[in-house]
Parts: structure tokens; sequence; C-alpha cells
């Protein structure tokens, strides 16, 4: 929340008389990065206006990368090429790419649930979600870093329990030097692991070294 204090010279009486509080209000809400905005006269002469900023909480790829609040409002970039720190999502349809247009996909929402469910207190996953893609009806694969871990969930959230399982899935992979590329949460009780091939875990962690000719 933004709170700003405009000092007015003149009477109060001048500043009744000159400023529009309502068109000023309506003026500010057809930016698309505030939500919400109160703008009231305070004595002796200043007229104080409080904002409710939108805040990104996914990226659209829809050409180019859209920032998307929780109510799917595309809203204006606040600098050009620089995106804020949030998931990417794939898979929804952007009818209007205009900032101030809401995407209207239900597949947005669905993956705003899922990270949601990702990032609650109980599960305590540890690690960022990079992407999530929601193309397919069934599932949504959620991308964690740093290691690029692939986590095929069910279309909805899951529970609380399937998902601090699978922190106790990563910590141990972790503890043991080990990592995956694939973690499957579709099944019931049953968590799949599809663990790297022990060759490919050795040549992401080795040195490339130039070719040295031969000497004999």
């Amino acid at each position: 929340m933004l709170v700003i204090a405009i000092s007015q010279s003149g009477t109060t009486t001048d500043t009744n008389r000159t400023v529009d509080l309502a068109r000023a209000r309506a003026r500010l809400l057809k930016e698309p990065r505030v939500e919400r905005v109160s703008i009231a006269r305070a004595l002796p002469r200043r007229i104080v206006i409080t904002l409710v900023e939108r805040k990104p909480v996914v990226l659209v790829r829809a050409g180019r990368l859209l920032e998307v609040d929780r109510r799917g409002v595309i809203l204006t970039p606040l600098a050009s090429g620089v995106s804020p720190d949030v998931p990417l999502v794939d898979g929804v349809r952007v009818k209007d790419a205009r900032p101030g247009h809401v995407v209207d996909d239900p597949r947005l929402a669905r993956a705003i649930r899922q990270l949601d469910a990702l990032l609650l207190p109980e599960v305590a996953l540890g690690r960022p979600v990079s992407e999530i893609d929601v193309s397919d009806d069934r599932t949504t694969v959620a991308t964690l870093a740093p290691d690029g871990v692939s986590v095929l969930l069910p279309a909805e959230p899951p529970t609380v329990r399937p998902l601090s399982a699978l922190r106790v899935v990563l910590a141990d992979l972790s503890s043991r030097g080990q990592s995956a590329s694939r973690i499957d949460l579709r099944g019931e009780e049953v968590i799949a692991v599809r663990p790297l091939p022990a060759a490919a875990a050795a040549a992401d962690s080795a040195t490339v070294r130039p070719h040295e000719p031969r000497r004999g």
C-alpha cells in the first residue's frame, strides 16, 4: 500500500473548488497496476491518496512474457526488458495481451492454485517453482529450480500429504548427492521417481577440458 499526501497552496475553499476527487480517482484506476485507490481531503490544505498496487504472481507466455496478477489482470511492465522473479506459466491462451485486460483462460487459475499449494507453509518445499505447464488437461507439470526437476501433478492440486512427501524425497536425494529428472505425484499413494542416470549426473558435474593432442 502506498500513501501520498499532496499539499496545495491557497485556502481550503480553493482546494475544495478546484480538485475533482472522483475524477482523479477514476483516472488512477485506469492504470493497470493500480488495484484500489482512495482520495480524501485532509486539513489544512492536503489531499491524501492511498494506493493498493497489483502484484505479479506469474509470467504468462503469449508471444512475449506478460506480468499477470492473481486475478488474471495483465500489468504494465515496470521497466522494458525487466521481468519479476515469479514462475513462468505455459499452456494458457491469451485473447488480448494489452495491459489492463484479464486473462480468462481457466488454466491460468488452475496454475495459480497449483502454485499456492506448492508454496503452503505446511509443505515447506524449500525449492522455488520456476515454471508451471498446464497445457495438458489431465496433468500439471511444475519445474523446480535450481535442478530443473519436473514434478508431475494431477490437474488439480493434491493434498498436503503427497506434497510434503515430495519434500522428503527431494531431501533424501540431496543427502545422497543425487538428483531426479522427474517425480510423479499423480498416483494415490506411490511417488514415482525417475533418477538421473549416473553418467548424466557425472557429466553435469564434470569440468569440460579442451582436447589435448596425443603425445608419444
